[in-house]
């Protein structure tokens, strides 16, 4: 298991009550135990018993009753009793009396045993899991015609002391794993060694986990763990992907997070609380993180607490996997359609684990060997990589420290003969190339009464654009960032403060078209009488502290109240600071049912672009917004809970380029938006042999671009979104999987009209004044995953087959005219995608 939660204090048995011997066995006199897994209550009564392993099958049914009799004094967290699942084995011997024996002897009288060495062990062994070697706790190892039995411990280690040489068998009775049985050698004198690998009944795991509820002052956190991310269909396996199937998220087909209506830069996106520039890598179809480094991530589409910030959008936070205890040293190697990557694991110490992680793609590769040069449009065909580097120290039981580094680059060159219709100036090579480099300190304490988490952080990024003498783009910056947070009290008052401080420093050279832009989806195919080129120069700096307070208030053992204040300033070349205070609630009505609601401020500064002389104009403001919603958690069964939100977002100073060709400021704070819609989550846990879920969004997003002006649809907006997501565990250690998605098409601004220029033989195109007034057709697709996986003693390989857009449907994406924009088709998305994988874990 990971770290333990040191906030949780575990609970303490109060009245004991023992397993009585079955009396069927008494003739046989049988010894063995029984190992059950005990739900304890918030009130210490036992709830739900299930068996995990039994030496007999007699021995069952007693332990199950007699476990669902014991009581404890509960688990707390933060002094609040919380359900807790632990697991509890009773043991089974026979009360019969030995005449002529020693107890415990066996065959051996005491003058034998008094000669054996003090401490000698026959037969050290371990229980290790086959395939991947993890370490069995609590395996009963039986010695049948001795016998004797024994435990594993943490570590899977088992020991028999003097035992007779000779030929004995030696069973592990199954559960979760196949029962196993062999024979071992015993000598005279000598140890025997033995290593038993078990294993398991499949290795297509479903297992139920633990699940916090939201922290206090986050009323909405959906949260994916690597497990279930890894098995999504069309994703391939990919964690920050796999949001775009969460309610509030609109689809894009470059995978930008559009989140409840708001462009994709409104939304934060953070690796322990480092924001990262660059989501994924070409075509979006991979992060720029493996997600096997990760433990989960986190999803807060909004109403969430004070300690995030300069975003009016929602909060995707990575979590990274802490190493698990005797973790001793493994790894994965994956090849797919697009990239090969390599992961290691290893414990320098006790208290120290290393992990390293590469990936690269090969397609330009496989094009430079298999296409004839000319044939393609490249001269450098796509190609990306990233790295990983992760250490986790220990300090002592309440402090660790995870110290990480990783870096992304994508680049690629083309040479453009014929210039897109709707861009006719377009010739010459083009040339992007996109890297980063960033390190990150996490120091987390827990100590009495109080905690404290410090994030360190430094990213370097270097982006490089050209296109023949039309474009080019230098930009290169440095992102440090800090992060304190403290915690004060566990009871019915908890006091929380941070300070969140971001430094940007950056340089920029561009020469471009001048253009204005919001941020928003663009409107394509259209390009005005051009203003010319401009070249700019600046070296300048962003400047963001923050600090934050929230109390979290526990009104009632069912009710809990959490204010919160943030202050942020915006310095260097952004202006102005903003006071954003936030309120949420949480109300438990009923075992499994809550009622939640908040409300609060948001706020955001422009983007860099929009700030600089030339492209944009110095004196813009922050972005401000208003963010509240309704909504209730409801536990259905063990394995189907609900949840259903009601949300509204009124948006004010946003940033709008200002209306005529040659405008006094290219951009003014004179834009205002709004939105409203509801989200629904119907969920079955990994439990059993299926897991998905059923999400559902209604929305609207609407602007107003300036005072006076006509409200319109926003160019992200789409009114209805369905993704179902399911998976099926199958026997034999297969898995099928699939994703549907259906969801209304995005509006569209079509052409007004194209008046040819003589100048250089090409049609001015001039987009309509009816602003987003059309909408494309529905975008539908069905996603397929098949996994096999083949165990062998020391690693297993896992062969799967993902195909994206199963029945070729042919979505469309965008308008595309044809030279003088008398006729109009619809340009597609991307066809049937199969991916053949595979990946081998050690």
């Amino acid at each position: 298991s990971e770290k333990p939660d040191v906030s949780l204090v575990p609970p303490v048995m109060k009245r004991f009550v023992a397993a009585q011997y079955p009396p069927a066995l008494f003739r046989q006199a049988l010894r063995g135990s029984a190992v059950v897994q005990l739900l304890v209550k918030t009130d210490g009564t036992v709830g739900k018993v299930t068996l995990v392993q039994a030496s007999h099958p007699a021995f069952v049914d007693v332990a199950i009753e007699a476990a669902q009799s014991l009581t404890f004094q509960p688990a707390t967290r933060r002094g609040q009793p919380v359900e807790v699942s632990i697991r509890f084995r009773y043991r089974f011997r026979p009360e019969v009396r030995r005449r002529g024996r020693s107890r415990g002897l066996g065959r051996y009288g005491r003058r034998t045993w008094q000669r054996a060495p003090s401490g000698f062990s026959s037969v050290l062994g371990r229980v290790v899991e086959r395939g991947t070697g993890r370490p069995l706790r609590g395996a009963l190892i039986v010695l049948p015609s001795l016998q004797a039995e024994a435990l594993s411990d943490a570590q899977g280690r088992f020991r028999f002391g003097l035992l007779p040489a000779g030929q004995h068998p030696i069973y592990l009775p199954g559960t979760e794993h196949k029962s196993l049985r062999t024979r071992i050698r015993v000598r005279n004198g000598r140890t025997t060694r033995v290593t038993l690998r078990p294993e398991r009944q499949s290795y297509v795991i479903y297992r139920a986990t633990a699940e916090q509820p939201p922290e206090p002052g986050e009323m909405t956190r959906r949260s994916l763990s690597a497990e279930e991310i890894e098995k999504i269909p069309g994703v391939y396996g990919d964690a920050f992907r796999v949001v775009q199937n969460l309610p509030g998220v609109s689809r894009s087909a470059s995978g930008a997070l559009v989140v409840r209506g708001s462009a994709p830069q409104d939304t934060q996106v953070m690796i322990e609380g480092l924001r990262v520039p660059l989501l994924y890598h070409f075509g979006g179809l991979y992060s720029v993180v493996n997600t096997d480094v990760l433990a989960g991530v986190d999803f807060l589409p909004g109403g969430y607490p004070v300690r995030f910030g300069r975003g009016t959008g929602g909060i995707l936070g990575a979590r990274l996997a802490l190493p698990k205890s005797g973790q001793s040293w493994s790894g994965t190697w994956e090849s797919n359609l697009f990239h090969t990557g390599l992961l290691l694991k290893a414990p320098l110490g006790e208290r120290t684990w290393l992990t390293l992680a590469a990936r690269r793609s090969y397609v330009d590769y496989v094009l430079d060997a298999v296409v004839p040069a000319g044939v393609l449009p490249f001269t450098q065909a796509p190609r990306y990589w990233d790295f990983q580097v992760k250490i986790d120290h220990l300090f002592s039981d309440k402090t660790n420290m995870t110290v990480f580094a990783f870096g992304s680059d994508d680049s690629v060159s083309s040479e453009i003969d014929e210039p897109p219709r709707a861009f006719p100036e377009a010739r010459g090579d083009l040339d992007t190339a996109t890297t980063f480099y960033a390190l990150l300190a996490v120091l987390r304490h827990q100590g009495q009464q109080w905690s404290s988490r410090t994030m360190v952080g430094s990213l370097a990024s270097f982006a490089n654009a050209s296109l023949g003498d039309q474009f080019r783009l230098e930009l290169s910056y440095i992102d440090v960032s800090v992060r304190q947070a403290f915690t004060f009290g566990e009871g019915p008052l908890q006091l929380r403060t941070g300070l969140d401080l971001t430094a940007r420093p950056f340089s920029l050279q561009v020469l471009a078209p001048i253009a204005q832009t919001s941020g928003e989806r663009g409107t394509t195919n259209g390009n005005p009488p051009s203003q010319g080129n401009a070249f700019l120069a600046a070296d300048d700096a962003e400047i963001l502290p923050a600090i934050w307070f929230d109390a979290v208030f526990r009104l009632s053992p069912n009710l809990e109240v959490v204010p919160g204040l943030r202050v942020d300033l915006f310095r260097g070349i952004d202006n102005g600071e903003t006071f954003t205070p936030r309120l949420n609630t949480r109300y438990r009505a009923a075992k499994g049912l809550v009622f939640k609601a908040a409300t609060g401020l948001t706020s955001q500064a422009p983007q860099p672009p929009q700030l600089l002389p030339t492209f944009g104009t110095p004196t813009l403001l922050p972005q401000r917004g208003w963010q509240s919603a309704v909504g209730v958690e409801w536990q259905i069964v063990d394995a189907i809970d609900l949840d259903m939100s009601v949300f509204h977002k009124r948006l004010w100073d946003v940033v709008t380029p200002n209306p005529g060709l040659f405008p006094s400021s290219r951009y003014s704070n004179s834009g205002t938006g709004r939105i409203w819609g509801l989200e629904l989550l119907l969920r079955h846990r990994r439990i059993g042999r299926f897991f998905g879920w059923l999400s559902y969004t209604l929305q609207r997003a609407t602007r107003r671009d300036f005072p006076g002006a006509q409200e319109r649809l926003f160019g992200w907006d789409q009114t209805h979104i369905i993704t179902a997501v399911g998976s099926w565990k199958l026997p034999d250690n297969w898995e099928i999987g699939l994703r549907f998605r259906l969801t209304s098409g995005n509006p569209q601004t079509p052409l007004g009209t194209a008046v040819y220029n003589e100048s250089n033989d090409t049609y001015t195109r001039a987009l309509s004044e009816c602003r987003n007034c059309i909408r494309l057709p529905a975008f539908h697709q069905l996603d397929l995953r098949v996994d096999r996986k083949f165990v062998f003693d020391r690693w297993i390989l896992n062969v799967y087959i993902d195909v994206q857009n199963s029945y070729n449907r042919q979505n469309p994406e965008f308008l595309n005219y044809n030279f003088d924009a008398t006729l109009v088709t619809y340009g597609v998305g991307l066809p049937i995608i199969p991916s053949l994988g595979l990946k081998a874990q050690f």
